[in-house]
């Protein structure tokens, strides 16, 4: 079994296999926290554009009150929209 590691189809099978984990690894740290920041990004730049379809007369105001409403509440915090007047 110990002649079998040391050939070098085992040696690179499992020098791949380490390179696959720590790859893997280091993307799904890298996702998780750049993917909150592009979730406030994304919120905020979709209430800005639901704001602009507003004022336009695209959306009534009983519409953008709903959608800002289904935001969830610590990330319409973050935008910068405290439920003042539209």
């Amino acid at each position: 079994m110990v002649d079998f590691l040391q050939t070098p189809t085992a040696r690179l099978t499992i020098q791949l296999t380490f390179l696959l984990i720590v790859s893997i690894t280091g993307w799904y740290l890298v996702q998780r926290y750049r993917g909150r920041n592009e979730q406030r990004e994304t919120t905020s730049g979709h209430l800005t554009n639901f704001s602009e379809m507003n004022q336009r007369g695209v959306l009534s105001d009983k519409e953008f009150r709903t959608i800002k409403t289904s935001l969830d509440p610590t990330l319409r915090d973050d935008s910068g929209d405290h439920g003042g007047p539209t």
